[in-house]
């Protein structure tokens, strides 16, 4: 028998428990591997064991768990930031200004496309909807053409469509019985005006390219999930410039006192300031055309 096995011989079992946990608050199996060589006397009494210290001794070892803070991260809104694609186009955004003739309204923008800077923009729709300000009169004798065409230069979708309610935002959404366009090909978009249609040089045009892509299955779940003003985000941080445009659209003609998205459509339109899209955040959107 070893020392301490001599130490503990006689003495009764609920004592031996105490003096081996009791006494040392730092009592761990690292120190008790470390000091094995012999059993040193405690130096402080041992206390009476009541029922009432012990619950003492465990309330005052008993950490006090940290206060927990608010989460400011939920209710902190996200700004609205358009990611480019690392892509381009040749393209003409806007016109060079309003020519004071009968068809333009006086001191309004010029025709403006509402595209990305680089004359391109992604879509996952097979047909999407083009944005453009138009600072035209209503007018139901000269058309407004739209022409679609893939990069073989073929016309893949075209229309012609008369003015109602102009000057103002529009959007032109290819119809279901447009062909639909294919992912990861690129199409070049025209939309031309031409006030005096006798005179072939009196042409006012924008023009640019989309490009359809596939959204990963997992990104697309994700999607799924969120609604309203989070699909606004998701769009513009996946570089989908359509959708996000679109949807930005629709939800501020279903809030339009809604500040957050007042705000939203004014930072978007800044953001590009060499198209000049900062000088169209007042205008309408209008219901056009026939």
């Amino acid at each position: 028998m070893n020392l301490q096995h001599r130490q503990f011989k006689n003495q009764p079992l609920f004592l031996i428990l105490f003096s081996v946990f009791g006494c040392d608050s730092n009592f761990s199996i690292a120190n008790q591997v470390s000091s094995h060589q012999g059993y040193q006397t405690p130096s402080e009494p041992v206390q009476n064991l009541t029922k009432q210290n012990l619950t003492n001794n465990i309330a005052e070892n008993i950490p006090t768990p940290p206060k927990k803070t608010p989460n400011n991260n939920k209710n902190k809104t996200i700004n609205l930031r358009f990611s480019l694609p690392p892509k381009g186009a040749p393209g003409n955004r806007g016109s060079a200004g309003s020519r004071g003739d009968i068809c333009t309204v006086n001191k309004k923008p010029p025709l403006t496309a509402l595209i990305p800077g680089t004359n391109f923009g992604q879509t996952i729709s097979e047909r999407p909807t083009f944005w453009f300000y138009l600072p035209y009169r209503p007018n139901l004798k000269t058309p407004v053409n739209f022409k679609l065409t893939n990069t073989e230069n073929k016309v893949v979708y075209q229309s012609k469509f008369l003015l109602t309610n102009t000057p103002g935002i529009v959007g032109i959404t290819l119809p279901a019985n447009a062909p639909d366009i294919e992912v990861n090909k690129i199409y070049e978009w025209n939309l031309y005006f031409s006030c005096n249609p006798q005179n072939k040089l009196d042409i006012e045009r924008v023009y640019g390219a989309v490009q359809r892509v596939k959204l990963p299955s997992t990104v697309k779940e994700d999607l799924e999930k969120i609604k309203g003003r989070e699909r606004i985000i998701f769009y513009a941080n996946q570089g989908l410039w359509y959708e996000m445009l679109t949807e930005l659209i629709a939800l501020r003609s279903q809030n339009p006192q809604d500040p957050q998205l007042a705000k939203d459509w004014q930072e978007l339109l800044n953001q590009s300031p060499e198209i000049e899209l900062d000088k169209i955040i007042n205008e309408p959107v209008v219901d056009c055309c026939k």
